[in-house]
């Protein structure tokens, strides 16, 4: 939601970057395994993974995508362009038992949903069929004429129950197209080595007390509701936010220990992404699916997220005391037009529309009592003194009002709980006074 900025970013960078260099000594002795494809790529890449850029991580992984593409059957190369959602891994006893590729979009659902009907459903072979055609795939399934159903589900896989299936998606087994022991090496080497709990349990020097004591955010960055101080007295005496892997280090462990895809954020938005994939293919572009906090052009200081439901409900509460704010607050359309604002509130569980209810679900619909408290520093300010305030400077009541909420309205909402949340709102009922006006 709000971007994460340093105190001293020249000195942050060196610091971590020196860390990186002598305390993890990835690249000085080169290559072990210059024959892995993949391997070979991590070392075109060096002691640059550890202050890339978001938009250098994306065009890292753009380069990983092409080299994994060129060791697939040709038959899935089409999927690579809007519907690659890069691996996953099974692991048991810390032993990668089994990799695979993942591959969703709206055909894959569909056809995910055919293959997994239960048995008394009955298949309809020719949905199955279309889909595989549309997707390229159809040959591949056909072994003398006849669908593979045995190959089909183990490749299209849906979580859950028959009656409730859910994360719809191909799973490819790296094992069925032999390139499963090159790229589990690779991932085996990037987990023993970009050591992300050395850098945890680092207190003395660089470490991630000193990342998140760098920052000057004082409020979690994704949902602008908690606080994430640091403090740190000694190890008897200390305390600090959590660092979330923008891009998991499950997925990439060659990102664990990259400066800008540590964010210092709080417990509840930590728990809430967990592993999921904040990536998106769209017509060939590989973006966040997120707002990320260290790109500035995904900063909403200045888009209106929150509203009213109705136009008149916060005057309705600023002028009578019967009024309430309780489910009168909406997602604006510019919101919910944004994709990456859209799927950040829902990811978050911060805020969601969901149609019949004019009013927004989440976190976000729980501050009601919030905004009224703030709207009660004006509403029950004495109006005998607001009378005797006008009259001095010779100013209408109403018009001291419309200042006072001014007043209250935070030019630096990422500085303040629910910033944003209340700098939308009351914005918005100054905004409308002026109209009436």
């Amino acid at each position: 939601m709000f971007s994460i900025t340093f105190r001293s970013s020249e000195n942050v960078n060196r610091k971590h970057f020196d860390w990186c260099i002598k305390q993890l000594d990835i690249f000085s002795e080169g290559n072990p395994l210059p024959d892995n494809q993949y391997m070979a790529w991590l070392f075109t890449k060096g002691n640059g993974l550890f202050l890339s850029s978001p938009p250098q991580q994306l065009e890292m992984l753009v380069e990983l995508t092409d080299l994994m593409k060129q060791q697939v059957p040709v038959v899935f190369h089409s999927l690579f362009h809007d519907a690659f959602y890069f691996w996953k891994t099974v692991k048991k006893s810390g032993t990668i038992k089994k990799v695979s590729l993942l591959f969703k979009s709206s055909a894959i659902n569909q056809l995910t949903s055919f293959i997994s009907k239960d048995k008394r459903v009955g298949v309809n072979r020719d949905a199955i069929s279309e889909k595989l055609e549309e997707l390229g795939l159809l040959d591949f399934y056909l072994i003398n004429g006849e669908l593979n159903y045995s190959l089909l589900r183990k490749h299209f896989v849906a979580d859950g129950p028959a009656a409730h299936r859910a994360n719809p998606r191909m799973e490819l087994d790296l094992a069925c197209i032999g390139i499963d022991i090159e790229f589990k090496t690779f991932l085996y080497f990037c987990m023993n080595k970009f050591k992300y709990d050395k850098l945890i349990g680092s207190f003395d020097g660089w470490g991630a007390y000193e990342i998140t004591k760098s920052t000057e955010n004082t409020l979690c960055p994704y949902c602008n509701r908690n606080y994430t101080h640091t403090v740190f007295e000694g190890n008897e005496f200390k305390g600090r936010p959590e660092l979330d892997h923008f891009l998991p280090k499950s997925i990439f462990p060659f990102f664990a220990v990259s400066l800008f895809n540590l964010i210092p954020v709080c417990h509840s938005c930590n728990h809430s992404k967990s592993d999921e994939s904040v990536l998106d293919w769209e017509q060939g572009i590989l973006d966040f699916s997120l707002l990320h906090p260290h790109i500035p052009e995904d900063n909403v200081e200045h888009i209106t997220i929150f509203e009213s439901v109705q136009p008149g409900d916060l005057t309705a509460y600023f002028m009578s005391n019967d009024s309430t704010m309780y489910q009168k607050i909406k997602l604006t359309d510019s919101a919910l037009q944004n994709q990456k604002i859209k799927n950040s509130l829902a990811l978050y569980k911060l805020a969601r529309f969901q149609h019949p209810s004019p009013h927004m679900q989440g976190y976000y619909a729980k501050h009601s009592r919030d905004i009224e408290r703030t709207l009660d520093l004006v509403k029950y300010y004495p109006q005998s003194a607001i009378e005797s305030i006008a009259n001095l400077i010779e100013d209408d009541t109403e018009q001291l009002q419309k200042e006072l909420i001014k007043a209250i309205v935070s030019n630096y909402p990422e500085h303040h709980a629910l910033g944003k949340l209340k700098q939308d709102l009351l914005t918005d009922i100054i905004d409308s006074w002026i109209i009436e006006d």
